[in-house]
């Protein structure tokens, strides 16, 4: 998952095959029921705890983005400095929904391929950080963990699929769930180093949930364009369902933007999207091509482009999920959403049969 601008970021959940629901509305939610997770991330804690409790009957699991992966090779909470963060990840927990954190190879604000590349070359080190992830998860009392190892090379592949294999071992000896998190591609190879190291079908074997992000088509330092764009999620659900069976994977799903200006987007929620379009006297403009809101404004003579995922771009998402016969979607939100975005899960996820 993502850089600062970018955090992409996990679930763990077990998934239940579709079976005998009707094409119209239910009064009540389909059984076996599709499930919606969101991500909190360590610097949304507080307003995404907000969000947990409010909108708790269309959540079945939180993912806090809380846990990194030190330079020497420790897990360590990404925020240890907020003293509130106890209370946050407590207040998560009492909301009603599972509460399963992602580890990510992130951490004081970079990516840290180093120590997580030493931990895959290395069986030993591999046992150490598979039991170190089955401490968090004990002490933590959590149900399951979820893993987001990014920016890997292609060498790193083999020594990441086995880490992924022990790992699910070790947790579900244990009676708890391995969700793994998984930058997104349409062929094997896909389309950077990073894509090439990750094996779907072997992770899918052992996993109980692959999530995809199938999100920053654009991204911090591309030009303009929509975060996922309706085709290219397609294309890459059709790959996915070639490596991972539809039972275990999870569709990403954005609910943010950027502003890009001088050649690089700032991330930016669904919501902060919106404010900026008042501010500045903007109308967004509906792109029917990439299925996102767009507009441009300027601010002390430097111009924005704003594209930003709102309640019709998640539309169009969940609507791909339920056409691939998907069973559960995860939200990736930078902040406070769109209006009207859970009243569409609701009506168009929760309770709406295939």
């Amino acid at each position: 998952m993502p850089r600062p601008v970018a955090l992409r970021a996990a679930v763990a959940l077990l998934v239940l095959l579709a079976a005998g629901c009707t094409a119209s509305a239910p009064a009540e939610p389909c059984d076996p029921p599709r499930t919606t997770a969101l991500s909190v991330p360590y610097w949304n804690l507080d307003q995404g705890a907000d969000t947990v409790r409010a909108q708790a009957e269309d959540l079945d699991v939180v993912t806090p983005w809380i846990y990194g992966v030190r330079p020497d090779g420790a897990i360590a909470e990404q925020s240890a400095d907020d003293p509130d963060e106890a209370e946050q990840l407590e207040s998560l927990r009492s909301a009603g929904p599972a509460v399963i954190p992602t580890v990510a190879n992130h951490f004081d604000g970079d990516w840290q391929y180093e120590a997580v590349a030493r931990i895959l070359h290395d069986p030993e080190l591999t046992r150490q950080h598979v039991d170190d992830l089955a401490e968090l998860a004990r002490d933590g009392d959590y149900p399951g963990i979820d893993i987001d190892y990014e920016d890997l090379r292609a060498a790193d592949g083999p020594g990441f699929s086995r880490f992924v294999r022990e790992l699910a071992d070790r947790l579900h000896a244990e009676g708890r769930t391995l969700s793994v998190t998984l930058a997104p591609k349409t062929e094997d190879d896909g389309h950077s180093e990073a894509t090439r190291a990750l094996d779907y079908r072997a992770v899918g074997e052992a996993a109980d949930s692959v999530r995809i992000m199938a999100y920053d088509y654009h991204w911090a330092t591309s030009a303009p364009g929509p975060a996922a764009p309706e085709m290219w999620v397609r294309e890459v659900l059709t790959y996915s369902l070639t490596r991972v069976p539809a039972e275990k994977l999870v569709l990403g799903v954005p609910v943010y933007g950027y502003d890009w200006s001088g050649g690089y987007g700032s991330s930016l929620s669904t919501a902060g999207a919106l404010e900026l379009a008042q501010r500045y006297d903007k109308e967004p403009v509906w792109d029917p091509v990439g299925g996102s809101a767009w507009f441009e404004y300027s601010q002390d003579g430097v111009d924005h482009e704003v594209w930003f995922e709102d309640t019709r771009s998640t539309a169009i998402k969940l609507g791909l999920a339920r056409e691939f016969g998907l069973r559960s979607v995860h939200l990736w939100s930078y902040g406070p959403e769109a209006p009207g975005l859970w009243e569409e899960i609701d009506a168009s996820w929760t309770r709406a049969c295939p």
